[in-house]
């Protein structure tokens, strides 16, 4: 199967399984590149399902020149989870992605979104506490959600309150 048909096709669980035996199979030096090419494919599909826009802000910014400036963002890391599946990402913002990474909001298993009672603000329309029980945006397919299993790992885990 084509890597970027994994990607988007695949369960979390066949994806793990499948990385994982990859790992095993391959030099350092190969592993190190398959990570490379599956993070790139990754960080392109996202964006693309999610219609180039954020999935909180609803930011989205075309130019004549291709540039990209919203981020594929993983629910539970990488590095924790070997998933670089559809169902691991969502599509955010540079800051709000930071803010995701950093347990400052977290989304919840209704695709709500809430903001860490940690987080101070000073009057401006650019600060995160405005989307606190806004509801995300989704992808067209309900094939290409979000797993509700990593949200609530993310809120969990991650998310500081």
């Amino acid at each position: 199967m084509e890597i970027k048909q994994q990607i988007v096709e695949e369960t979390g669980e066949a994806y793990q399984s499948k990385i994982k035996q990859l790992e095993s199979q391959l030099s350092e030096e190969e592993w190190e590149e398959e990570r490379f090419i599956r993070g790139g494919i990754f960080k392109k599909e996202i964006p693309r399902l999610y219609g180039y826009q954020c999935c909180i802000s609803e930011m989205k910014i075309e130019t004549t020149i291709n540039a990209q400036l919203v981020d594929a963002c993983h629910i539970i890391p990488f590095s924790l989870s070997n998933d670089d599946t559809i169902s691991n990402g969502i599509c955010l913002s540079p800051t709000l992605h930071r803010a995701y990474d950093r347990g400052l909001l977290t989304i919840t298993e209704d695709y709500i979104v809430r903001v860490s009672p940690t987080v101070r603000e000073t009057q401006s329309p650019y600060g995160i506490r405005q989307f606190a029980g806004k509801r995300m945006e989704l992808p067209r397919e309900v094939k290409h959600y979000p797993s509700v299993h990593n949200l609530r790992w993310h809120g969990k885990e991650k998310f500081v309150l």
